[in-house]
């Protein structure tokens, strides 16, 4: 049995199935690491690295989800509440990226690397003022209030009761929020100590767009940081590492 988990956890990576690695990684992979393992160590060198940077991001680090140091860059994700495609209206992300200009302008938030994909987005973040748990908790709370203010204004939106629906039932089983919850609780902030930890973060983020099959190259998706790095304007002005 054990064999045979492994094997279709590696034959579904390597086809690119991203529905059920987002899957996989939040619900049995966490009971069931050793199938994990046996996947870093099967996978071809070409998809290896991307898969041992998500081991070690959600096994290795699950007791270091915090920002310990105001110093150091950090890779965070924001998911919407189970994982609904909010994002698949460009209004949504725009509303999302205004948030973060706004923090940069005001808070001191740098952005060195970002993705917005339909559920969720990445991002390499770092301060140089308002403390980085500070502005992950303001910038959640913002953008939760105005996207759904953007979901219930938006005539276009046909999944709009559905949606409220969900995250209202959200909001009511957490005692933080008072009858509507946006985002997942956990950002779970790792922190890059090195070049190389910095270089895997931010291939990861500029992947996910090929892997969930959209785009054929990292830079060709709008909502991402990944064209910067290619001579291209992105829609984030990015901080860059020396």
């Amino acid at each position: 049995m054990f064999w045979y988990q492994a094997t279709n956890v590696v034959n579904n990576i390597c086809q690119k199935k991203s529905a059920l690695i987002q899957s996989l990684f939040h619900t049995c992979w966490r009971k069931h690491r050793y199938i994990a393992q046996a996947a870093c160590a099967w996978l071809p060198e070409a998809s290896a690295s991307f898969f041992k940077f998500i081991y070690y991001f959600y096994f290795q680090m699950s007791r270091k989800y915090k920002f310990h140091d105001q110093s150091k860059l950090y890779f965070i994700s924001f998911t919407v509440v189970h994982w609904i495609d909010v994002f698949i209206r460009d209004e949504y992300k725009d509303e999302l990226i205004r948030s973060w200009k706004y923090c940069m302008e005001t808070k001191g938030l740098e952005i060195y690397g970002w993705c917005i994909m339909t559920s969720h987005a990445h991002m390499i973040i770092g301060t140089n003022a308002t403390p980085l748990q500070d502005i992950v908790r303001d910038m959640k709370s913002f953008t939760s209030r105005k996207l759904k203010e953007s979901i219930f204004s938006n005539p276009q939106e046909s999944r709009k009761e559905w949606m409220t629906w969900m995250m209202e039932r959200e909001g009511k089983k957490n005692s933080n929020n008072m009858d509507w919850q946006f985002w997942q609780q956990d950002n779970m902030p790792l922190v890059l100590e090195s070049p190389d930890a910095f270089k895997k973060a931010l291939n990861y983020i500029h992947s996910n767009p090929v892997l969930a099959g959209f785009v054929l190259k990292d830079e060709d998706w709008k909502y991402s940081s990944a064209g910067d790095f290619c001579g291209r304007k992105g829609m984030v002005e990015l901080s860059y590492v020396d």
